[in-house]
């Protein structure tokens, strides 16, 4: 059931997309009181890293044993390929003009057997390459 304004947001996603398209980097998660990082945060960054977080748009491409050895263009769950600082400054802008989720909602519809876009054909590389950073505890 689609809450009212008055109502308080409890569904996640929910949460994460008005924090989007208010362009925040943040959000409080309802059942825990925890600060959560929204796509925006991340994409920001400009890499990921490494700890699993809720929204990362790079497909946990840093996380230890979760890619084995997947190139970003194989990894249907990332929206940017970690440390590409111009696909990454894109999406940045698309978020901050608004057209954040015209892109991600017609790019996950064509997630399989699609061309590449113009951001993949100029950030798609193996991550394999990239030296790896050992995980920050507390941040994601």
């Amino acid at each position: 059931m689609p809450s009212s304004n008055n109502d308080a947001i409890t569904d996640i996603e929910e949460l994460h997309r008005k924090a989007i398209l208010d362009k925040q980097s943040t959000y409080i998660d309802p059942s825990t009181g925890f600060t959560v990082f929204t796509e925006l945060a991340h994409l920001k960054r400009g890499k990921c890293c490494g700890n699993m977080c809720r929204h990362c748009p790079y497909g946990y491409a840093n996380v230890q044993g979760l890619n084995n050895g997947r190139s970003h263009s194989e990894n249907n769950n990332a929206l940017a390929k970690s440390g590409d600082r111009e696909g990454t400054a894109l999406l940045v802008r698309k978020i901050m003009d608004g057209t954040y989720y015209d892109y991600t909602t017609k790019r996950s519809n064509n997630t399989r057997h699609r061309e590449p876009s113009i951001v993949d054909q100029e950030t798609v590389r193996e991550i394999d390459d990239e030296p790896k950073e050992p995980p920050i505890k507390g941040k994601g």
